[in-house]
């Protein structure tokens, strides 16, 4: 697939609670990549074809975003990120979902890659 068939779009930060509740619902158990890229851009695989669990927004003083996993029954990885900033969303030219760009304040990314880009109406190549 060419660069020319993705589209990425900022999700505007008023948008943040419905779209995370509607994006933790409608993905749950698609396989992803989680990868987190620090300030000096030095990547961390944080779960590799993961099912995703859950995706939540916790407002405790501070807004933070949870991503949860399970690589297996014994071992769950879960990834907070403290005061997000920026949530981009890329999405192929049918409106697949394809990655998930979240950005912090200190400029760390946490990148959320779908193993499969399909409209999230679409689940296991059927609608749902």
């Amino acid at each position: 697939m060419s660069s020319e068939n993705v589209r990425k779009f900022e999700i505007p930060r008023e948008e943040w609670p419905e779209f995370v509740l509607g994006f933790g619902t409608s993905h749950k158990n698609w396989r992803l990549d989680i990868t987190h890229f620090d300030t000096n851009d030095i990547k961390t695989v944080l779960a590799d074809n993961a099912p995703m669990q859950n995706f939540v927004l916790e407002d405790e003083g501070d807004l933070n975003l949870l991503v949860v996993t399970s690589e297996n029954a014994e071992k769950t990885v879960t990834h907070k990120i403290q005061n997000p900033q920026y949530m981009i969303m890329e999405e192929t030219a049918d409106g697949g979902h394809k990655a998930l760009e979240i950005i912090n304040e200190d400029m760390e990314t946490t990148l959320l890659r779908f193993r499969s880009a399909m409209p999230p109406t679409m689940v296991d190549g059927k609608v749902s």
